[in-house]
């Protein structure tokens, strides 16, 4: 009786870290894909119409991008300053790791 106690707490246990996790990474992902919306309307704003390939790199961004990208949007007045962009930032995120 006390093993069978003690696997039912451990599978309580492992379900309830599971669970955390999995609501801790649906918050990460909402709020980075609430960050892409953003800066896909920003850049709208500024160039017009986007590209599929602009709004497919906006995509593919982590945070750390998306952030670079909407404190530097002032510096932003065509695709390829996008691109330049993205490029340096990538960089930057090789170097740091």
């Amino acid at each position: 009786m006390e093993m069978y106690s003690l696997w039912k707490d451990a599978i309580h246990i492992g379900m309830e870290d599971g669970r955390k996790k999995g609501k801790e990474e649906g918050i990460k992902t909402g709020r980075r894909e609430g960050q892409q919306m953003l800066i896909l309307h920003l850049l709208q704003n500024v160039l017009g119409q986007l590209t599929p390939e602009i709004k497919k790199r906006i995509q593919q961004c982590d945070e750390h991008m998306l952030q670079v990208i909407g404190m530097h949007i002032h510096q932003i007045h065509n695709e390829q300053d996008v691109f330049k962009l993205l490029i340096t930032c990538y960089k930057n995120n090789k170097e740091r790791v």
